[in-house]
């Protein structure tokens, strides 16, 4: 058997891609970037993906990635009862598993405050010539509601697990 949890506002306590996105975006008076409520606006407005949401935010952040995880572990945390629910279902047999549209390295940090070893299906992040890059895992052109990782396709995979 196994369960499948969101991460964002469900596991995680807080939205911890939002936190990172508040902590470290660059100061509009100084740069050029699009403060991210204007591209997520640009979202809810159907003008552009989830995705291209997600990564043209994450993309424009001051820091790098070690000082994002820093940042995570001082910052966010799971939700009261998640961790010692994980590990009540680990000792019976059954599994918890996260599946989520945020960045595997931040929810990966998040999992580490707590010193919680569970899988996780989350966008993978990269570089690519010294650019952030993404990859979806659970991509699915056709899914209405998550079409960069769908989480329906994850849950479709994690069926034969119960």
């Amino acid at each position: 058997m196994i369960i499948l949890c969101d991460f964002d506002e469900t596991a995680a306590a807080q939205n911890v891609g939002q936190l990172l996105l508040e902590r470290f975006q660059p100061d509009a008076a100084l740069s050029s970037a699009m403060p991210w409520q204007d591209v997520r606006q640009r979202y809810v407005d159907k003008e552009i993906s989830l995705a291209e949401y997600q990564e043209i935010a994450f993309r424009q952040l001051t820091a790098s990635v070690d000082e994002q995880r820093r940042y995570v572990r001082e910052a966010a945390g799971l939700r009261p009862g998640f961790a010692e629910l994980a590990r009540h279902c680990a000792g019976r047999g059954v599994s918890v598993a996260i599946v989520s549209h945020g960045l595997d390295y931040y929810v990966e940090a998040t999992l580490d405050r707590e010193a919680l070893d569970i899988p996780y299906h989350a966008v993978t992040t990269s570089k690519v010539d010294g650019a952030p890059a993404f990859s979806y895992e659970f991509a699915d052109e056709g899914c209405e509601w998550w079409p960069g990782n769908c989480k329906c396709m994850a849950l479709e995979n994690s069926r034969s697990d119960g």
